[in-house]
C-alpha cells in the first residue's frame, strides 16, 4: 500500500491535478505524501527484525539491495543531463559544481538531482547508519517516552523545499521511523486499541482532512527552505493524517489478511524495484496519456494502474532474464 501511495502522490502532477480547488486539495490531501508510510513500514519492518541484528551483516543487505540499483538505475538519467548540460550540470544550476565528476558525486549524494523521488536513498542510508543506536534505543524502551515530542516536531519541521537538503529530511522524517518501531514493539497492544476505536479514529482522520484542505487551505506536502522556517505558517496536519492512518490501515489489513496477501505478496517484494524505476515509467506513460481521449476523472487510477502493471512486468522480466542478481539491478 505504501509504494502505491507513493506512486500516487507522484502522478497528480502531471497528470494537472489543480490544488486551487478543493477537490484538488483533497487528491493531494489524500494521496501525497505516502512517504510516510514507506518510513514507518521501515522502521516497523527494522524493530520486527531486530533479533537478528548483525551490524555488517545488515549494511551489506543494504549496500547490495538499496545502494547499488540506486546507482545503477540513475546511470541512464545521469549520462541523459551530463550529455545535455541539463539540471545539474547546466551551469545555470545554483547547485552547479565546476567538474563532471563533481556534479556526479552530488547528485548521487543528494538523489534528487538524479530524479526527484531519488532524494528518498540518500536520506533512508542515514537511519542505515544509525541502525545500532535505533537499536540501542529499542532496547531501553525508555526513549520512547519522547517520542509525542519527537512526532510534534515532525509536524513543524516542514519537509525541504530544495530536496536535496538531505539532512532536513531527515530530521522531518526520523520521528516517523521510530514511531514504527515503537508500534512494532507494542504491535498486539497497540492494534488491540485500534480495533475499539476504529470508527472514533475513522473521524478524527476526517476531521484533519476538513481542517487541512477546508480551514487551512492546503493540501498534501508543505515545504519550508530550513528547519524552523515558518514561510508556510501552517502546522502539516498531513503529517498527522498519515500517522492517524498507519494504525487504521494494520488493522484494516489485518482483518483482511486472508484475502489480500496472495493478491499484494509481488507488489510488497517488489516495491522498492517499483520505487526504482516508477519515475522513468511515469514519464513514458504520461507521453502517451496525453494522445488518448481519457477522461480527467480517471486519469489519476489510470496511471497508477498503468505504472504498476508497467514496472511489474520489467520486473518480473528482468527476473526471468538475470535470476537473483536482479535484485543488484532493479532493487528486486
Amino acid at each position: 500500500m505504501a509504494i502505491i501511495f507513493i506512486l500516487a502522490g507522484h502522478v497528480l502532477g502531471p497528470v494537472g491535478v489543480n490544488r486551487n480547488v478543493w477537490q484538488g486539495r483533497l487528491q493531494y490531501s489524500l494521496l501525497q505524501n505516502g512517504t510516510v508510510y514507506f518510513v514507518f513500514i521501515a522502521g516497523f519492518l527494522f524493530q520486527h527484525l531486530s533479533g537478528k541484528f548483525r551490524f555488517p551483516d545488515y549494511l551489506k543487505r543494504k549496500a547490495l539491495n538499496v545502494g547499488m540499483p540506486y546507482l545503477l538505475i540513475s546511470i541512464p538519467k545521469i549520462t541523459y543531463d551530463a550529455l545535455g548540460n541539463r539540471g545539474l550540470f547546466s551551469p545555470d544550476h545554483p547547485a552547479h559544481w565546476p567538474t563532471l565528476w563533481q556534479n556526479v558525486s552530488w547528485a548521487y549524494l543528494t538523489g534528487n538531482h538524479i530524479m526527484g523521488p531519488l532524494w528518498f536513498i540518500p536520506m533512508i542510508s542515514i537511519y542505515y547508519l544509525l541502525a545500532p543506536l535505533f537499536l540501542w534505543l529499542d532496547r531501553r524502551e525508555t526513549p520512547y517516552s519522547l517520542l509525542p515530542l519527537l512526532l510534534v516536531g515532525s509536524v513543524f519541521i516542514h519537509r525541504p523545499d530544495y530536496l536535496g537538503s538531505t539532512l532536513q529530511s531527515a530530521v522531518h522524517f526520523l520521528p516517523v521511523y521510530l514511531f514504527g518501531m515503537w508500534f512494532s514493539r507494542n504491535r498486539d497492544r497497540i492494534l488491540a486499541w485500534h480495533e475499539r476505536w476504529l470508527p472514533a479514529l475513522l473521524a478524527l482522520v476526517a476531521l484533519v482532512v476538513f481542517l487541512e484542505v477546508g480551514y487551512l487551505k492546503n493540501g498534501g506536502n508543505i515545504y519550508s527552505p530550513s528547519m524552523f522556517s515558518a514561510e508556510a505558517r501552517l502546522p502539516d496536519l498531513n503529517v498527522v493524517q498519515k500517522l492517524l492512518l498507519c494504525g487504521i490501515y494494520l488493522t484494516v489489513l489485518r482483518r483482511c489478511r486472508t484475502q489480500l496477501h496472495a493478491r499484494l505478496h509481488y507488489l510488497a517484494d517488489a516495491s522498492f524495484g517499483v520505487y526504482f524505476l516508477h519515475d522513468y515509467a511515469i514519464v513514458v506513460l504520461h507521453f502517451i496519456l496525453r494522445m488518448l481521449p481519457v477522461p480527467r476523472s480517471v486519469e489519476v487510477p489510470l496511471m497508477v494502474a498503468a505504472v504498476l502493471v508497467l514496472c511489474g512486468g520489467l520486473l518480473w522480466l528482468s527476473r526471468r532474464i538475470f535470476g537473483r542478481t536482479s535484485r543488484l539491478i532493479f532493487g528486486y
